[in-house]
C-alpha cells in the first residue's frame, strides 16, 4: 500500500515539471538553441544550437558582436540571431573571429517522437496504478508502475534554456529517472511472472540510490568556476548509460532464461508477451540508430522514427500483467515483425534516396532530388501492404510449420460445405479437418435436439446437455471454459465438458435459432485456441452453420421420401394382394396399371395388358357402368358374377377417360347367394308340403282302406281283382310318400335300409307299366346281373326314379324334327366305383343350357302345358343330397337329355 501512494504522489507530483520541460522545449523550436553563461569578460558557450554553422564551438568565451563587447549587450543570443554577425571568441586562449549567419533551429522530430514514447508509457503507468489493487498481486503491478513512469520521465523530460532554476530542477529529475529505471525494470523481471526467491527486490534499488546521490553531489556541490565541470558531468552521463545497459540487458538475460524454462501455460504466454515486446521494442534502436552510430553516424529521419517501436515495450508488459489475448502472442509478434520488416524496407528506401547524390549520377536534371523522394515515396506506399502481407504469410508458414497447408485446406472447406451432405457426416468432417487445421487432439459436433437439448453422444456418450447449463455467453460466441472465467463451482454440463478435455465452445446459429455447439480441446492438451484459431473456427462454422441447417431440411427431405416410398409400397402390395381386380386407364383410355388379381381375371389369352384400350379387354358391360354395380359377363368360357365400382383419376379433368376401375369376383357369392334363396324356397315347399301331405293323408287312409274292402268282397277269379289290388298298394305307396314328406318336413330321420338297386328300377318300372302302353315309347330297361345294395329309404327311391322316368316319358312324347318311329326311354342301373349310378335317357328335345342350370330349382318346369308345377325333380333333388348322392343333368338342344343319380354303395 505504501509503495502505491508513494508511486501515486510522485506520479502526481512529477506530471507537473515533465510537463514544463516538455513546454520549454517545444518552445525552442525556431530559436538558435544557442545557451550561454555569463562570466566577468564575457559569455562561456554551453551548447552553440545552430551557430555551430558559423564556427561557434562548446566552450568558446564570446567576448564580441559586430565589435560591441557581449557583455555590454542586454541580449547577446538575440543580437547573433539578426542577420549576418562578425563573432570574437577566446578559444584556447586565442582570439578568434567567426562569421555567419545564425538561423532558427527547426522542428525536433526527435524529441517529438519520444515525447510520444513518454506518453505510452504515462498512460500504462495511470493504467496499471487503476487496477493493481484489485490484482493478485499487486506488487508486481507497482514496480512495472514504477518502471513506466521512470521511462516516461526519461522520454519526456529534457533541459531546455533558459539556464535558470527549473532547467537544474528537470536536469536532476532526469538523472535520477535514469537511475532508477533499471532497478524497477529489474524488480519487476524478477517478480513477474515467476519470483525469483534467493534475489531481494529491494537490491536493485541500491545502485539507483548511489547514482541518484551521484547526481545530486554532481549539480549541488559543483567545482569552483573556474574549473570544467563538464568532465564531471560527462562521467555522470557514462554511468547512468553503463547502469541502463546492463538493466536491460540483466532483464533480457532473465525474461531469455525463464523462456526456456517449462512453467506453467499462463506465465509462458506471460514470458513470450515480455520478449515479444521487449524485442519488438529495441531491435528497431538498435538495428537503425545504435549501429549506424558505431559504423559512421545514422541517418537522421531513420534514426528518429526507430524509436515509435519502443512503445511495443508498455503495450506488451501491460497485456502480460493484465492477461489481454495471451493466447496471441505469436500472432501478435508475427503481425509486429510484418509490420516493422515493412517498415524497415520503407526507411530502407527512403534512406537510400537520402543519401544519392542525384547531381553526381545524372547531373542537368532538374529538381532530380526531389524527383527521387517522390518516387521513393510513392515505392514505399505502394509496396508497404504487400510487403507485410508476404511477410506475415511467410512467418506463418514457419509459425505452422506442416500445419499451414491443412489450415488452408480448413479454409476449403468453406467452399465444400456448400455440397449437400447428411447430418451424419458433417459431425466427423467437421471434427477431423477442424482437428489437422488447428492442431487439436479433439473437436465435436453437439447438434441440438428437438427438445433444445445438445446431443452429447459424440461427447462422452451421456445424456443431452441442456443449453442452461453452459455460460450463457456460449451460444453467442466463442466461450473459453477456463477455471480461471468462472467465479463460483462450474456447472454440470461445464464439468462434463471439461473432463472430456474440452476447453473452447462455438456456436453453430442461424437466423438466432442455436442448430448446436463446437467443442474444441486445447492444442497440445495444455495450448488454448489463439485469436486467429478462433477467427478461422467461425469462419468455418458460419459455413458449417448453413450446412447443418440444410443437412437436416434434406434429412426431412429424405424422412418424407422414404415416408412416401413405405406408403406407396404399402398401397401397391394392398393393390397388388387386393382379391379384388383392379385397373387404371390413362387419359387416352389405354391401360396403364392392372394388379395381379386383374390379370388372373382377364389376360387369359390376351398377354401384356399394359398400353391395350380398354374396349379390347373390358366387356361392355364393365365399360358402361358408372356406377356401383353388379353384372354377368362371359370371360373366356365362364360365365362370371362382377361387382363393379369405378371412380375418376384423381386429378383427372371432368369427363376425362383416366378412370380407376375396381372388379370383384362375385361368381362365387352369387351362387351361395342364390343357393341361399333356394334353400328359403325349399323350405318354404317343404312347409307347404307338409301341410299338404297332413291334408292328403286322410283320404288316401279312406282309398287304401276302401280298396281293402273291396279286395276282400272281390272273389280271386274276378277280372277286376288286379285292378282293386293295384288301387290298394298304390294306395299305401302314396300313404308312405305322404309321410315319407312329413318326415322331411319335420327333420325327422327316414328309417333306411339297405335295398337292391335292381328291385328299385323295376317297381319304378311297375308303377309306370300303363303309361308305358299307353303311348308310342319304347323303354329299355338294363339292369346287369349283380349290384352293389344301396342303403336307404325305398319308396322314397322309387318316388325319385319314378319322377325322372316320367318326366323322360313326358320329354319323348314332344315333336321333334327328324324323328321317325316310337320315342326311345332308356333306364339304366350300374356299379361306379364305390357309387351306384342310376341313369335314365331319353331321345326327346333336349334342354338348353340356361334350363339345365335351373332345371332343379323349385317351381321351374318345362311342361307348362303339360300341368306341371315344377316340384319333382325339386323334391327329388332333396331326397338325393338326403341320402348322401348327387344328381346331375347332360343334354343338348336335339340331343335328348340324361339324368344321372348317384348313391353310395352299402358297405
Amino acid at each position: 500500500m505504501l509503495l502505491r501512494w508513494g508511486l501515486l504522489g510522485a506520479f502526481f507530483a512529477l506530471l507537473v515539471p515533465m510537463g514544463i520541460s516538455a513546454a520549454r522545449k517545444v518552445a525552442t523550436t525556431g530559436q538558435s538553441g544557442i545557451l550561454l553563461t555569463p562570466e566577468e569578460s564575457g559569455f562561456r558557450v554551453r551548447v552553440a544550437g545552430m551557430a555551430e554553422s558559423a564556427g561557434l564551438r562548446p566552450g568558446d568565451l564570446l567576448l564580441l558582436v559586430d565589435g560591441e563587447e557581449a557583455r555590454a549587450l542586454p541580449d547577446p543570443v538575440g543580437a547573433m540571431e539578426r542577420g549576418e554577425r562578425e563573432l570574437t571568441v577566446l578559444r584556447d586562449g586565442q582570439p578568434v573571429r567567426l562569421k555567419g549567419r545564425i538561423g532558427p533551429s527547426p522542428w525536433d522530430t526527435r524529441y517529438l517522437l519520444l515525447l510520444f514514447v513518454g506518453a505510452a508509457f504515462l498512460v500504462t503507468t495511470g493504467v496499471v496504478l487503476r487496477t493493481a489493487p484489485h490484482e493478485a498481486d499487486p506488487t508486481s503491478h507497482f514496480l512495472f508502475a514504477g518502471f513506466a513512469f521512470t521511462a516516461a520521465a526519461v522520454f519526456v523530460i529534457t533541459p531546455a534554456p533558459p539556464y535558470d532554476a527549473i532547467f537544474r530542477a528537470t536536469t536532476l529529475l532526469e538523472d535520477a529517472a535514469r537511475a532508477f529505471l533499471p532497478a524497477f525494470l529489474l524488480a519487476f523481471v524478477f517478480r513477474f511472472p515467476r519470483r525469483a526467491m534467493r534475489i531481494p527486490g529491494a537490491l536493485f534499488f541500491v545502485p539507483a540510490f548511489a547514482l541518484a546521490l551521484l547526481a545530486l553531489a554532481t549539480y549541488l556541490n559543483p567545482p569552483a568556476p573556474d574549473v570544467d565541470a563538464t568532465p564531471l558531468v560527462l562521467r555522470l552521463d557514462r554511468l547512468q548509460q553503463a547502469a541502463l545497459l546492463l538493466g536491460v540487458s540483466l532483464a533480457v538475460a532473465r525474461l531469455v532464461s525463464l523462456a526456456t524454462r517449462r512453467l506453467d501455460l499462463l506465465a509462458e504466454k506471460q514470458v513470450r508477451f515480455l520478449l515479444a515486446g521487449t524485442a519488438g521494442g529495441l531491435l528497431p534502436v538498435v538495428l537503425l540508430d545504435l549501429l549506424p552510430r558505431l559504423v559512421g553516424g545514422p541517418i537522421p529521419v531513420v534514426s528518429s522514427f526507430s524509436i515509435v517501436p519502443l512503445v511495443l515495450v508498455p503495450a506488451a508488459f501491460l497485456a502480460a500483467l493484465t492477461r489481454y489475448r495471451l493466447w496471441d502472442v505469436e500472432i501478435l509478434t508475427r503481425e509486429t515483425v510484418a509490420l516493422l520488416g515493412a517498415a524497415f524496407l520503407g526507411a530502407g528506401l527512403f534512406s537510400l534516396a537520402q543519401v544519392v547524390d542525384l547531381g553526381d549520377v545524372l547531373p542537368g536534371i532538374p529538381y532530380g532530388r526531389g524527383l527521387v523522394e517522390v518516387g521513393a515515396g510513392l515505392l514505399i506506399a505502394l509496396t508497404f501492404f504487400p510487403v507485410r502481407r508476404g511477410l506475415s504469410t511467410a512467418l506463418a508458414r514457419v509459425q505452422y510449420g506442416e500445419r499451414f497447408g491443412d489450415r488452408e485446406g480448413l479454409l476449403s472447406l468453406v467452399r465444400d460445405l456448400s455440397r449437400p451432405r447428411r447430418l451424419a457426416e458433417l459431425g466427423p468432417l467437421l471434427s477431423e479437418r477442424v482437428m489437422s487445421g488447428l492442431g487439436v487432439p479433439r473437436a465435436t459436433l453437439l447438434l441440438a435436439l428437438p427438445d433444445g437439448r445438445l446431443d452429447a453422444t459424440s461427447l462422452d456418450g451421456g445424456d443431452p446437455l441442456p443449453p442452461l447449463d453452459l455460460p450463457s455467453e456460449a451460444t453467442k460466441k466463442t466461450t473459453r471454459l477456463s477455471r480461471l472465467t468462472f467465479n463460483e463451482r462450474p456447472t454440470a454440463a461445464v464439468a462434463r465438458m471439461r473432463r472430456a478435455g474440452f476447453r473452447t465452445i462455438a456456436p453453430l446459429a442461424l437466423s438466432g435459432r442455436l442448430l448446436g455447439l463446437f467443442a474444441v480441446a486445447d492444442r497440445g492438451g495444455r495450448d488454448p485456441l489463439s485469436g486467429e484459431d478462433i477467427e478461422l473456427l467461425e469462419t468455418v462454422l458460419a459455413s458449417a452453420a448453413l450446412a447443418v441447417d440444410h443437412a437436416r431440411l434434406y434429412g426431412e427431405l429424405e424422412a418424407q421420401a422414404e415416408q412416401y416410398r413405405r406408403l406407396k409400397e404399402f398401397h401397391e402390395d394392398v393393390v397388388t394382394g387386393s382379391p379384388a381386380a383392379i385397373v387404371v386407364t390413362d387419359e387416352q383410355g389405354r391401360i396403364s396399371s392392372v394388379n395381379p388379381a386383374f390379370e388372373r381375371l382377364f389376360a387369359d389369352g390376351l398377354g401384356n395388358l399394359a398400353g391395350r384400350r380398354a374396349e379390347d379387354v373390358l366387356p361392355e358391360a364393365v365399360r358402361s357402368v358408372h356406377a356401383p354395380a353388379r353384372v354377368e359377363v362371359t370371360l373366356g368360357q365362364q360365365s362370371r358374377v362382377l361387382d363393379v365400382a369405378v371412380s375418376p383419376f384423381p386429378g383427372a379433368r371432368e369427363g376425362s377417360p383416366a378412370r380407376v376401375w375396381v372388379l370383384s369376383d362375385s361368381t362365387e357369392l352369387a351362387r351361395l347367394e342364390k343357393s341361399l334363396a333356394e334353400r328359403d324356397r325349399l323350405s318354404a315347399l317343404s312347409n307347404l308340403s307338409a301341410g299338404v301331405a297332413h291334408e292328403v293323408n286322410t283320404p288316401l287312409t279312406g282309398v287304401a282302406s276302401f280298396a281293402r274292402l273291396l279286395l276282400d268282397e272281390t272273389p280271386a277269379d274276378d277280372p277286376r281283382r288286379p285292378i282293386v289290388e293295384k288301387i290298394e298298394r298304390q294306395a299305401f305307396r302314396a300313404a308312405r310318400l305322404v309321410g315319407s314328406l312329413l318326415d322331411l318336413a319335420r327333420g325327422r330321420p327316414r328309417e333306411m335300409a339297405s335295398l337292391d338297386p335292381a328291385d328299385l328300377v323295376r317297381e319304378c318300372c311297375q308303377a309306370l307299366e300303363d303309361e308305358v302302353k299307353g303311348r308310342r315309347v319304347t323303354l329299355d330297361v338294363d339292369l346287369p346281373a349283380s349290384l352293389p345294395r344301396v342303403l336307404g329309404h325305398g319308396d322314397a327311391l322309387v318316388q325319385v326314379l319314378v319322377n325322372l322316368l316320367k318326366n323322360a316319358l313326358d320329354a319323348v312324347a314332344l315333336p321333334k324334327d327328324g324323328r321317325v318311329g316310337p320315342g326311345l326311354v332308356r333306364i339304366a342301373a350300374a356299379a361306379a366305383g364305390g357309387n351306384v349310378l342310376f341313369t335314365v335317357d331319353d331321345d326327346g328335345p333336349g334342354l338348353a343350357r340356361e334350363e339345365q342350370e335351373k332345371v332343379f330349382d323349385p317351381f321351374h318346369t318345362t311342361k307348362g302345358r303339360q300341368g306341371g308345377v315344377g316340384l319333382g325333380l325339386a323334391i327329388a333333388g332333396d331326397i338325393i343330397r338326403a341320402h348322401g348322392g348327387s344328381f346331375s343333368v347332360d343334354s343338348s338342344p336335339g340331343q335328348g337329355a340324361r339324368f344321372t343319380v348317384s348313391l353310395p354303395a352299402a358297405t
